[in-house]
């Protein structure tokens, strides 16, 4: 997240969502100190992804969504282009980046995704 909002200029805004306990409090530690916009959500992404994108607060802001799966859960395979394809209607012009690690790399099946 870290790289992520460096790249961030001061218009812009960040929602960034973590589930696990631990690793939520360490991002919070990590962007408390950020003078940009930015919102944490402690929850699974793909659950509040499509809420707080389709939230009216943000209508007026440029929408790029990194997505970096734990891939732990094998299901993580086939929730992303399910996802991606219910908030791409209603977000078209969003742009949508999937952080793949080489290693689930040969798992990945990039047709899933286009849509």
């Amino acid at each position: 997240p870290l790289f992520a909002l460096s790249l961030l200029r001061c218009s812009d805004m960040a929602m960034l969502f973590e589930l696990h306990s631990k690793d939520y409090e360490i991002l919070e530690r990590n962007v408390r100190q950020s003078k940009l916009v930015v919102n944490t959500f402690k929850l699974d992404g793909f659950t509040g992804l499509s809420e707080e994108l389709d939230n009216s607060n943000y209508k007026d802001y440029n929408k790029v969504v990194l997505i970096d799966p734990s891939y732990e859960m094998k299901s993580d395979f086939s929730t992303i282009p399910r996802i991606l394809e219910g908030v791409s209607q209603t977000n078209s012009d969003a742009c949508y980046i999937i952080w793949c690690k080489l290693v689930s790399l040969f798992e990945f099946r990039i047709d899933l995704f286009l849509f």
